[in-house]
C-alpha cells in the first residue's frame, strides 16, 4: 500500500493518508475514513472500480446545485475476467459498456433492491457530524442500507452523466461468492424491515408513479375478456368462438380478428359486467387493405355521446361486415369503474327512452329463443 502511494505524484501524495484500522469487517475502514474526512462531501469506492476523469466534477456540480442532498451520478458496467500472465495476473474487459446503472434514483425501485453502486454516490459531511455511519454488523448490502437510511431525510439528486465503470467479474471472487444466496436474502429482508419502520422523503414525480402502480394493481384485478363469435352459416357457436384475455384499466385496447368469408359476427366485450366502451372503432379490412366501417346490426348497449354503455346481463353487439372482409379490427377504451352519480345519470338518462330500450332488448332476446 505504501509503495503504491509513494509511486504517485507529490501533489497526489499530499492528499492521501493511510489509516491503520484494527477492527474487522467491511464497514470499519469506511467509517474511519468518514470520521477523518475534511470535505463538504465524502464518497466511497472499491479497489476494482474504475473512476473516469469527470467523477469528482460530477459530484461537485451536483453539490453546488443541490447542497445538503445525497448526490447520485451514473455509472456504466462492464464484464471483466482475470487471466494468468507469467507470475502474475492479467485483467481484461470481455464485454462492451452497459448502461444498466444510468438511471435516475427511484426510491420505490430502490426499496426492492439496490441499483446504485457505492461509487456513484456522494454523501454530505453533516452525516459525519451527526455520527451517522455505515452499519458494521452487516457483511453485505451495507451500502444499500446506508443509502436508504440517509436518503430518507436528505433526499437524492441526480447528475445524469456517467463518471465510473463498475466491473462485473466473470471468474473472480466477490461478496456474492463468499456468502450463499440464503445469507443475501435474509440480510435484504432485515434491511427492508428497517426501511419499513422509517418515514421516507419521496422525490419529484413520486405521486405520478404511485398512481401508475395503483392502476397496474387494478389492471391485475380487472380483466378484459372479449369474445368474438363468427356466424359461418350455423349461428354464433361456442365451438368457433375466439376468446381473448387482456388486463385493462382505463387504457386503450386493440383487437384484430381473422374473419375471412364471414358476414356477421357477435362481439361480447365482457362475459357479464357493467362496462363502458369509449371511442369504439369497428373497422373491416379487405384483402387490398381498404378499411370500411362495420355496421352495428343490434346491441344491448346504449349509445351515449362518445361511448357505448353495457349494463345488462350478457353484454353483446352483433356486427354486419361488408363483403370480402378479411380482418375485423376493434379498438377503443374500456372503463370498469363508475361513481354512484355516473350510474344514476347513465341508467336514468332519457327516462322512458331507457325503459323502451330495455323492453326492445328483451323482445329481441325472446325472438332469438323462439327461432332456435
Amino acid at each position: 500500500m505504501r509503495s503504491l502511494v509513494d509511486s504517485q505524484t507529490l501533489e497526489m501524495r499530499r492528499k492521501i493518508r493511510i489509516i491503520p484500522v484494527e477492527r474487522a469487517g467491511r464497514c470499519a475502514p469506511v467509517n474511519e475514513g468518514i470520521r477523518l474526512s475534511r470535505g463538504q462531501y465524502f464518497s466511497v469506492f472499491d479497489d476494482d472500480d474504475l473512476l473516469l476523469p469527470e467523477w469528482v466534477e460530477h459530484f461537485r456540480t451536483g453539490s453546488r446545485s443541490f447542497p445538503g442532498s445525497v448526490i447520485h451520478q451514473y455509472a456504466v458496467s462492464q464484464e471483466w475476467e482475470s487471466l494468468p500472465s507469467g507470475s502474475g495476473q492479467m485483467l481484461r474487459a470481455v464485454s462492451g459498456l452497459n448502461n444498466q446503472f444510468c438511471k435516475p434514483f427511484d426510491m420505490m425501485l430502490q426499496a426492492r433492491a439496490n441499483s446504485c453502486p457505492l461509487m456513484t454516490l456522494a454523501f454530505p459531511s453533516r452525516l459525519r457530524n451527526l455520527e451517522i455511519f455505515f452499519d458494521e454488523s452487516l457483511d453485505v448490502c451495507e451500502d444499500w442500507e446506508y443509502l436508504m437510511r440517509t436518503s430518507a431525510f436528505l433526499g437524492v439528486q441526480d447528475v445524469k452523466e456517467p463518471g465510473a465503470i463498475y466491473r462485473m467479474w466473470k471468474n473472480a471472487g466477490n461478496s456474492h461468492t463468499v456468502h450463499d444466496e440464503q445469507f443475501w436474502r435474509s440480510t435484504e429482508e432485515k434491511i427492508r424491515s428497517r426501511h419499513d419502520a422509517r418515514p421516507l422523503m419521496m422525490g419529484e414525480g413520486s405521486v405520478a408513479e404511485f398512481v401508475r402502480i395503483d392502476r397496474l394493481k387494478d389492471a391485475a384485478r380487472y380483466v378484459f375478456e372479449p369474445v368474438l363469435y363468427p356466424d359461418r352459416g350455423s349461428g354464433f357457436r361456442e365451438e368457433e368462438a375466439d376468446h381473448r384475455r387482456l388486463a385493462m384499466y382505463l387504457d386503450d385496447f386493440s383487437l384484430v380478428y381473422d374473419v375471412d368469408n364471414v358476414r356477421r359476427v357477435r362481439w361480447d366485450p365482457v362475459p357479464a359486467d357493467t362496462v363502458a366502451v369509449k371511442e369504439l372503432k369497428l373497422e373491416a379490412v379487405d384483402a387490398d387493405g381498404q378499411v370500411r366501417e362495420a355496421e352495428v346490426e343490434w346491441t344491448n348497449a346504449r349509445l351515449f355521446p362518445g361511448f357505448w354503455f353495457f349494463d345488462l346481463p350478457d353484454p353483446q353487439m352483433i356486427l354486419k361486415l361488408p363483403e370480402h372482409t378479411k380482418q375485423l379490427r376493434i379498438s377503443g377504451r374500456l372503463q370498469h369503474h363508475f361513481t354512484g352519480s355516473d350510474m344514476t345519470v347513465m341508467r336514468g338518462r332519457f327516462g322512458a327512452t331507457a325503459i323502451r330500450h330495455k323492453l326492445k332488448v328483451r323482445l329481441h332476446a325472446l325472438k332469438m329463443r323462439l327461432r332456435r
